[in-house]
Parts: structure tokens; C-alpha cells; sequence
């Protein structure tokens, strides 16, 4: 498999366009019925690549068990707060730009034929299948907080009607990523990737990181002036599907979509 290279998109003059954007980057191991996870060669290759830490932070595969999720996002939560929060002194950003944090999940989704940049994720955990430490939902919520509780809260993330009231309703309340997925669908498209944006994460543990994800960012967020973070979960297909060489190139021209994407949202006026 071929070099991930994450280098510094380049402005004008070859300048960098606009404020770094730093990666935190998430895959996954084996689990039953997927012997061999793409998503942990993807991340193992991110993290032995020297050039990649122009802008890489930290590449982890994580088990499939929503509890180590749990213990993964809490962790990176801190580190992230650590590194770019308000008791932190990190170098300040030039210009008054902001410090921008992208966080990003990488899973399989097995049965695609494309990749896929997850928009949204829910409030439930319904596991077809036991993680790999035996546990097993069944329309459950995840975060037990928002039941009964979303329409006191009102918060913006929990959009429709379907977010209010009733144990049903309040599994399908759902958190949105705040990147713009159609600009980083037609970017990557434009650069020959099969990819599509997608409505639904489904039910299993990949659903379940990215809403513990979302939830937990937007507080780091919330808890930094001067710093925009961001969370993404991405579905490859098997190496089958598409080989690992066009998920590598896929996986560098990813990177440079979701730094454009970051920056034209967190900083508008520099927008083209």
C-alpha cells in the first residue's frame, strides 16, 4: 500500500490557506463477521508516515467496544482541551485566526460500494451484532441524559420534531457535524472518489462513537474561545469493494477537503 502523504495545503504563493487544522484520527480493529478491518491498516499507515505529522495529532485503532469508545472520546476530549483550551498556552494563532480541530472516525461499512461521510449520528444504540466485550443494546439510548429532557434543553443539534418527547422519539434525536459535508463530497468527487454523503450511521458502534463524539467536542468547543473543533465519521468499504491503493489516495484527498471545509466554516470571510 502506497505513502498516505497529509501535506499542508498550499494558498497562494504557497502560502498555507488559511489557519492550520490539526487531525485527531480514529479506526477500528476486528470484529465478528470482519476478520480484517480496513479502517486499522488506513490509520496503522497515517501513523507510521513521518510527513503525516505536519498536521496529524494523533492516530489511534480502537477496539470495538462501546466502552472504550466511551474511554477513547472522554480521553480525547481532555487532550484536545490540554492542548488548545482556555487553561492551555499553546502558540497563538496568527492574525486573530482561530485554532481549528478536526476529529475523525474512520469504521467499515462492509456492504458498501462507496465511501461515505456521515452527517449525523443518533441517540440510539441498537447492536445487531455483541461488541467485542459482549455488550449488546437493543433500542437503547445512548446518552440517557437527553431522555425526557430534550425539549427542556432545546438545543440546536436535536433538530424536527422527531427530538422531543417519548422514549421513541428521543432515540432518534440526532447531533450533526457542523463541517460541510456536500462541499467535502464534491471536492473529493471532483478529485475521481466514489463517495456519497450519508443520513445514517446505523445502529452499531460506529453510530454509537461518532454521537459520543459530537456530544463531547461540542463541549470542548464551548470551552475554548479562539478554538473551532470538529467531528467526522467516514465508512469505507472493504478492500474488496475498493482497493487499498484508492482508499489511500482517497484517505490523503479526504484530509485536505475537510481542512478547506473547517476553514470556510470557521472562518467565512477568507471563503473564496
Amino acid at each position: 500500500m502506497g505513502d498516505i502523504a497529509l501535506e499542508a495545503s498550499p494558498g497562494v504563493g504557497g502560502a498555507p490557506a488559511g489557519p492550520p487544522v490539526r487531525f485527531f484520527v480514529t479506526g477500528f480493529g476486528t470484529f465478528p463477521g470482519v476478520p480484517a478491518n480496513p479502517t486499522e491498516v488506513l490509520v496503522n499507515a497515517l501513523g507510521e508516515k513521518g510527513h503525516a505529522a505536519q498536521r496529524l495529532e494523533e492516530c489511534s485503532v480502537l477496539r470495538v467496544s462501546a466502552k472504550v469508545v466511551r474511554d477513547h472520546v472522554a480521553g480525547l476530549k481532555a487532550r484536545v482541551l490540554s492542548t488548545y483550551g482556555a487553561s492551555a498556552s499553546p502558540a497563538p494563532p496568527q492574525n486573530g485566526e482561530k485554532a481549528l480541530v478536526v476529529v475523525v472516525h474512520f469504521g467499515v461499512d462492509v456492504c458498501a460500494t462507496s465511501f461515505k461521510i456521515e452527517s449525523r449520528a443518533f441517540n440510539e444504540a441498537h447492536f445487531r451484532l455483541p461488541d467485542v466485550d459482549g455488550f449488546q443494546p437493543q433500542h437503547a439510548p445512548i446518552d440517557e441524559e437527553e431522555v425526557g429532557n430534550n425539549e427542556e434543553k432545546g438545543r440546536g443539534e436535536e433538530e424536527g420534531p422527531e427530538a422531543f418527547g417519548g422514549k421513541a422519539k428521543d432515540l432518534a434525536a440526532c447531533l450533526r457535524t457542523d463541517l460541510p459535508c456536500d462541499r467535502v463530497v464534491a471536492g473529493l468527487r471532483a478529485k475521481g472518489h466514489n463517495v456519497v454523503v450519508s443520513l445514517d450511521a446505523g445502529r452499531y458502534v460506529c453510530n454509537y462513537t461518532y454521537y459520543w463524539s459530537l456530544r463531547a467536542l461540542q463541549e470542548a468547543r464551548e470551552a475554548r474561545e479562539g478554538c473551532r473543533v470538529f467531528s467526522v465519521f467516514v465508512h469505507v468499504p472493504s478492500f474488496h469493494a475498493i482497493g487499498a491503493e484508492d482508499q489511500t489516495r482517497f484517505v490523503a484527498d479526504l484530509f485536505d477537503q475537510l481542512a478547506e471545509g473547517a476553514r470556510a466554516v470557521a472562518c467565512p470571510a477568507a471563503k473564496a
